[in-house]
């Protein structure tokens, strides 16, 4: 099926690679999407109520709970109501692979080789660098979609974003509430999600190296050797977000507020 666009097999495998990494980021976002979805309201009724200090229409949750969000989306809404803005989330996974794919050899080139053996802390930091600045280039081209997503989510009825009905219609009137700003309107937070990724990166590495190092199972190449290294994964990445969720949180609301910084943010925190 690939051979009238790619001929040589290198360029079929990472073809079918990115294909394959699409379709099953695309199917566990969209499983996801509904959990995804309440800790985006539960954040937004943080940031309307306490963060910035604005009282505005909370839509009625009256049960935060992941439940009581989860089944009140369904009652108002039905199930569509479950995974709204989720076409934005799926969409900037290609590209995000993409870049990921193709930057990653480039970027750490421009960094210094270092032995793990020999260095393995300064290893341990040109990783990190690295695959933060990674990580900036890619959010810097798939940001707009997550803005859109969440104005999608969190808009009230008085909002007049809340009557765009599509993705392009959301994008435009961002950009038109803030003329001064013009498309860097659509890039409100990016600044505290590039401080994110340092310590996710951090995190991330430092957890699942000591995690692997440990693991009992790591040498068993059969089913539980493959389940303990899936398990290692989870916790790793657990953990780098839980430790980063506060400039997560920071982010959203920056997104929903332009007009304050993150430094304003952190200070409410």
């Amino acid at each position: 099926m690939l051979d009238p666009f790619v001929t040589s097999d290198g360029g079929k495998r990472i073809v079918k690679y990115l294909c394959t990494k699409f379709l099953i980021g695309m199917l566990a976002k969209t499983m996801a999407a509904p959990f995804e979805m309440a800790k985006m309201i539960k954040q937004d009724q943080f940031i309307k109520k306490s963060l910035f200090g604005k009282k505005r229409n909370d839509k009625g949750y009256t049960d935060l709970s992941t439940y009581g969000i989860l089944l009140k989306l369904y009652f108002d809404h039905g199930l569509a109501g479950l995974f709204v803005g989720n076409t934005a989330n799926v969409m900037r996974f290609w590209p995000t692979q993409l870049l990921n794919y193709h930057l990653k050899d480039y970027i750490k080139a421009m960094f210094p080789k270092v032995d793990k053996t020999a260095a393995p802390g300064k290893a341990f930091i040109v990783d990190v660098l690295s695959g933060g600045a990674v990580g900036a280039a890619s959010l810097l081209a798939v940001y707009p979609m997550d803005m859109v997503r969440c104005k999608m989510i969190t808009s009230t009825p008085e909002d007049p974003i809340s009557k765009s009905k599509t993705f392009g219609e959301t994008m435009a009137r961002i950009i038109l509430e803030n003329p001064e700003q013009g498309l860097l309107s659509l890039y409100s937070g990016y600044g505290i999600s590039i401080a994110g990724i340092i310590p996710f990166r951090g995190m991330y590495f430092g957890v699942h190296d000591f995690l692997a190092r440990h693991n009992p199972f790591r040498e068993d190449s059969g089913f539980v050797g493959v389940l303990s290294k899936f398990l290692t994964a989870q916790v790793a990445a657990v953990s780098a977000a839980t430790s980063t969720y506060p400039l997560d949180t920071i982010r959203r609301g920056q997104q929903e507020y332009p007009e304050k910084s993150a430094w304003e943010g952190l200070q409410e925190v």
